[in-house]
């Protein structure tokens, strides 16, 4: 019997970039490299540098070369099975019910989650690379509250350059979720093992519970952890603890993630208690907030 011909790999042309796709291993230094510059570019006062890491990430491809090489580097993992699979062991699918549950994705790169015939989905991204998915920057949502049933929010934080933007990302995810609504939450794994600003036990067991989201479940890989979270009443308590954590102590080892880290001003947590218990008023059936902290 011969020897099957090996089929090569169809490369991945990154728009608005010199070179081309081949391969994950490829596809990660792309992704890496974008994270890297982004951040750079956010810290960057001088306008002279700044132009120059912009050329690179220009030079890149840009967003758009991210989200394909993106799409390339999770074929092994498809998000949007998983979801949908979780969903469906948690009894969303076949609910009696005549209003499909409403799901807003965050970051979207690919149309899976929209083909699913019992979800209503809405999906967005910066820079969209698909006529069903809308270019719509998630900031503009601000308002929209209690919109939606789930969310799936996938290797987006992360993209966010300014730690304080983070945190005021993760404050409208809470924001726009109804009445158990549940936050499919995913990060690189790395942003909390080997940051010296945050660690996993800061955001598991302070920052989400401060913005008003229990962990019911958690998954982590080397490269990626997933949570979902449920929507619960935010803890003044857990916030006090947030604001009083200490530099983590790491290892010597070199990571891109070292710096990263997500923030809650006092004036923007004290706007989510009022957006919430605005949210109470109009939604009585919603859990209850208690007092805007001082």
């Amino acid at each position: 019997m011969g020897k099957k011909k090996k089929v090569a790999k169809k490369p991945v042309t990154l728009l608005g970039g010199p070179k081309a796709v081949v391969g994950k291993k490829h596809a990660r230094k792309v992704t890496s490299e974008f994270h890297r510059l982004t951040v750079e570019i956010a810290k960057t006062e001088n306008a002279q540098d700044r132009a120059e890491l912009e050329q690179k990430l220009e030079q890149l491809g840009g967003r758009r070369a991210y989200q394909e090489a993106s799409i390339l580097a999770t074929q092994s993992f498809s998000t949007s099975r998983w979801v949908v699979g979780n969903l469906q062991k948690r009894g969303y699918k076949g609910r009696l019910s005549q209003d499909s549950p409403r799901l807003l994705e965050v970051g979207a790169i690919n149309t899976q989650l929209l083909s699913c015939k019992w979800l209503d989905v809405r999906a967005i991204d910066l820079e969209s690379t698909h006529p069903r998915i809308e270019k719509k920057d998630f900031f503009s949502f601000a308002g929209d509250l209690a919109k939606f049933d789930i969310i799936i929010c996938s290797m987006v934080v992360n993209c966010v350059p300014a730690s304080e933007e983070r945190g005021r990302m993760i404050l409208l995810l809470r924001q726009l979720l109804g009445t158990k609504g549940l936050l499919y939450l995913m990060l690189p794994t790395s942003c909390l093992t080997h940051s010296e600003n945050i660690s996993v036990t800061d955001f598991e067991e302070s920052l989400l519970p401060a913005i008003g989201f229990a962990i019911e479940e958690r998954r982590n890989t080397p490269k990626v952890s997933f949570w979902v979270c449920s929507t619960t009443v935010p803890g003044k308590e857990y916030y006090d603890e947030f604001k009083t954590r200490r530099k983590v102590a790491q290892s010597s080892r070199k990571s891109r993630n070292l710096n990263f880290d997500i923030t809650l001003p006092a004036t923007m947590y004290q706007e989510h208690f009022s957006v919430l218990a605005g949210k109470r008023h109009a939604h009585p059936e919603e859990n209850p907030v208690d007092a805007c902290p001082t």
